[in-house]
C-alpha cells in the first residue's frame, strides 16, 4: 500500500503521540551548569559572547563563504530565536547536549545579534570531537584495517558534494573504498598518522570505524503475542492479515521458493540461494500457511519484498522501496558489533523514520548477552548488538520462549547513553518457519522475535488503514501503541531485559480501534494540556507520551534532541511521574526494578496507576 502523501515534521516543532488518555507535558532543563561530555571528552565553552569576533576562529572553521563551530546558549533558544536565526540563515545544524549546537553562519553574521539572543560561547570544532572514540582505541580488529591503513567512514557537510569531498581528498592520496548514493557518507582507506589532519578540514563532520561485520541474529509465537486475536480466520471475528501492507526482509538472499508467500513476493531486490535465515524470517513475519496452516506467520496477507542486508541501510533496495512508497516496514535480524553507542547508521535510520512518517524499522536485539561489550557492568547488561538498534525511532526486540521465559542470550540494555533497549519482547527461540523449496524449519534467536513484532505491526497498519480511508498510521503510532498495551513481564515497569514487555497485539489493535490515542504540536518552550474521563471501575490506566525525536549528531551522548516531560494529574489534583529507570553501569542499579521521577533520556514516557479513581485527569 502506498501513501499518497509524505510529509515532514519541522525540527522546531515536534508531532507527539499520546496514548490511551492526555496528559501534560512541559519543557525541563534541570540541568544548571554547561559542561558537556561528547564522548570521551569533557568539553568547557568559554562564556565569551562579550569578546568574541569572527576573526578568532581559526583557518579550519572557515567553510562555505561563513563559519562552522559549536555555539552554546544560555537556555534552550525559545521558538521565536529559532525562528529568527532560521530567517537570517542562521543553521543550527545539530544538538549537543547541552544547551549547545553545531552550527553554520555566513561570514556576515552580526555577532551583537548572537548576544542578544542569548548566546554564550562559540568555539571552534576540535578534531577530537570529530573522531569517534573507538578510533582513539588501537590495535583494530582485521576488519577494520586495509593493510596497514585504517578502514573509516567518513560523514561530510550536507552542503557539499559527494564529489567536492573525493576531489579534496584525492589531493591527500587517500583512498575512497565506497560511496553512497543520496548519503552524506563515504568509506575511505586512510594511513593511521592522517586521522587528525583528516578531521581537521572543515568539510568533515565525523569520522568512525567502517561498521564492523554482518552476523545473523539466529540461535510457537502467535498465541503469546496475541497476534491470533487479530487475525481469527474466523467470519466473526477480526482478520487483519497485513493485507495492503509492505514489509521488508533485509536478509542473506532469495526467500523461497515457497507457496506460503504464493503472489505475494518480491525477490528483486535479492541475491544467491541456499541460505535460509532470511526464509527463516520471512516465515514468522508473513507466511499464510498454504501448504501446511500450523506454519501460519503473523501478517499472512502482507506484500513481502526482499533484499540483501545492507549494514548502512543506504543500499538500493532498501532505499528505492522506502521511497517509492511500497514498503512501510523493515526487518534486519543481523547484528554489527556491540554497544556502539549512536553512530552514523543509528543517525540514518532515525532520519528515514522522520523523513518517511509511516515506516517502522525493526531489529534484532542481539545474542550477546554473556558478552562485555563495555557498558561497564559486567556480561549481563549493555550488549544490545550494532548501531543502528541504537536508533530511537526503531524497535530493537528481545527474544523469549514460547512461555514468556527470557532467553539467557538476549541481548540486554541500557543503550550506550542509558535509554531503555531493548523497547519490546516477542517470542523468536524454538519458531517454527519456512525455508527454501517448500519446506519447513525451527527457527530461534532474537531473529526470530524480530519479524514477530513487524508482522504484528502490519496487522494494526492494516486495522488503522480500515478506520481512516485506507491511509496509512504514522510509525510513531504504532510504536507507541505496541509500547503501551505490552504485558509487564520481568520488574514491575520498563526494564533493561524486556524493555516495555512482551508484545500484545490484541490489546494495542482494541487501543487504535477505539481510538483511544491523540496527537498534537509542541513548540519549544511550551506545555500542551489534554484532559479525559477514566470511568469507573477502571482497574489500571496507562498513559504514555511518543515523539519521533530528530537524528542526533553522531557520537551524541545522550542521544535525546526533544526533551519533553510527562506529569498526570488526578481528580483529586495528586501529581503522578512516569517510569524512571537508573542507568548506572552496576549490575544492581541497572536490575533495580523503575521508580518514577523526571525522564531526561527517552523518546517514550509512560504513567501507570493501578485502580484508579474515575473522574478527569489532566
Amino acid at each position: 500500500m502506498k501513501k499518497n502523501s509524505l510529509f515532514l515534521l519541522p525540527s522546531i516543532k515536534k508531532n507527539i503521540c499520546i496514548l490511551l488518555f492526555a496528559m501534560t507535558f512541559t519543557m525541563s532543563f534541570s540541568q544548571n551548569n554547561y559542561t558537556i561530555y561528547f564522548q570521551e571528552e569533557v568539553v568547557e565553552i568559554p562564556e565569551n559572547i562579550q569578546t568574541f569576533s569572527w576573526d578568532q576562529l581559526p583557518e579550519k572553521s572557515h567553510f562555505d563563504n561563513g563559519y562552522i563551530g559549536w555555539i552554546q546558549f544560555y537556555e534552550t533558544p525559545s521558538q521565536s530565536i529559532q525562528n529568527e536565526f532560521k530567517s537570517r540563515n542562521l543553521k543550527l545544524l545539530e544538538y549537543i547536549p547541552h544547551k549547545a549546537y553545531l552550527f553554520h553562519f555566513p561570514a556576515s553574521s552580526s555577532v551583537e545579534f548572537l548576544r542578544n539572543s542569548g548566546v554564550r560561547g562559540v568555539i571552534p570544532v576540535d578534531a577530537t570531537l570529530k573522531i569517534s572514540k573507538e578510533l582513539n582505541h588501537p590495535p583494530f580488529e582485521n576488519w577494520a584495517m586495509d593493510g596497514d591503513n585504517i578502514l573509516v567512514t567518513l560523514q561530510f557537510h550536507k552542503n557539499v558534494t559527494t564529489q567536492y569531498v573525493i576531489d579534496e581528498l584525492a589531493q591527500l592520496k587517500i583512498e575512497v573504498k565506497q560511496e553512497y548514493k543520496n548519503a552524506d557518507l563515504i568509506d575511505l582507506s586512510i594511513p593511521d598518522n592522517c586521522l587528525e589532519e583528516l578531521a581537521n578540514l572543515p568539510f568533515v563532520k565525523w569520522i568512525e570505524l567502517i561498521v564492523p561485520p554482518d552476523v545473523k541474529d539466529d540461535t510457537r509465537g502467535k498465541s503469546l503475542h496475541r497476534s491470533n486475536s487479530l487475525d481469527t480466520q474466523t467470519s466473526a471475528g477480526n482478520n487483519y492479515t497485513g493485507a495492503g501492507v509492505g514489509v521488508l526482509v533485509r536478509d542473506d538472499g532469495i526467500v523461497g521458493p515457497h507457496i506460503d508467500f504464493q503472489g505475494r513476493i518480491d525477490n528483486n531486490y535479492a541475491s544467491g540461494t541456499g541460505q535460509t535465515h532470511g526464509d527463516g524470517v520471512a516465515g514468522i513475519m508473513a507466511g499464510a500457511g498454504n501448504l501446511n496452516p500450523t506454519m501460519r506467520g503473523m501478517a499472512a496477507g502482507a506484500d513481502l519484498y526482499v533484499s540483501d542486508y545492507a549494514a548502512n541501510f543506504l543500499d538500493s533496495g532498501t532505499q528505492n522501496l522506502i521511497i517509492n512508497g511500497d514498503v512501510q516496514i523493515t526487518n534486519s535480524s543481523y547484528s554489527n558489533g556491540c554497544n556502539d553507542g549512536y553512530t552514523t547508521i543509528a543517525n540514518t535510520v532515525d532520519q528515514q523514520t522522520i523523513t518517511y512518517p509511516s515506516l517502522m524499522h525493526v531489529f534484532s536485539g542481539g545474542n550477546s548477552n554473556n558478552n562485555n561489550c563495555g557498558y561497564g557492568a559486567g556480561t549481563q547488561w549493555g550488549n544490545i548488538t550494532g548501531g543502528h538498534k541504537q536508533g530511537k525511532n526503531v524497535i530493537a526486540t528481545a527474544n523469549v520462549f514460547f512461555d514468556g521465559a527470557l532467553v539467557n542470550s538476549s541481548s540486554r540494555g541500557p543503550a550506550t547513553d542509558g535509554r531503555i533497549k531493548p523497547d519490546i519482547t516477542a517470542n523468536g527461540q524454538g519458531q517454527n518457519s519456512t525455508s527454501e523449496n517448500n519446506n519447513y524449519l525451527v527457527f530461534g534467536g532474537t531473529s526470530g522475535a524480530a519479524p514477530g513484532i513487524v508482522g504484528v505491526s502490519a496487522q494494526l497498519y492494516e486495522l488503522y488503514a480500515s478506520l481512516n480511508g485506507g491511509n496509512l498510521p504514522p510509525s510513531a503510532l504504532i510504536k507507541a501503541a505496541l509500547l503501551n498495551t505490552a504485558n509487564d513481564y520481568g520488574n514491575v515497569g520498563p526494564d533493561f531485559k524486556f524493555g516495555w514487555g512482551i508484545v500484545n497485539g490484541n490489546r494495542a489493535g482494541k487501543l487504535i480501534e477505539d481510538t483511544r490515542y491523540l496527537s498534537d504540536d509542541l513548540s519549544q518552550g511550551t506545555t500542551n494540556t489534554h484532559t479525559i474521563n477514566v470511568p469507573n471501575g477502571t482497574t489500571q490506566v496507562r498513559f504514555m507520551v511518543y515523539w519521533s525525536d530528530p537524528a542526533a549528531a553522531a557520537g551524541a551522548s545522550p542521544a535525546l534532541v526533544n526533551d519533553l516531560d510527562l506529569v498526570v494529574k488526578d481528580p483529586l489534583n495528586n501529581s503522578y511521574l512516569p517510569w524512571i529507570l537508573d542507568p548506572t553501569p552496576n549490575s544492581t542499579n541497572l536490575d533495580t526494578p523503575a521508580t518514577t521521577g523526571v525522564d531526561h533520556l527517552n523518546n517514550m514516557e509512560q504513567v501507570l496507576i493501578n485502580n484508579p479513581g474515575s473522574g478527569n485527569y489532566t
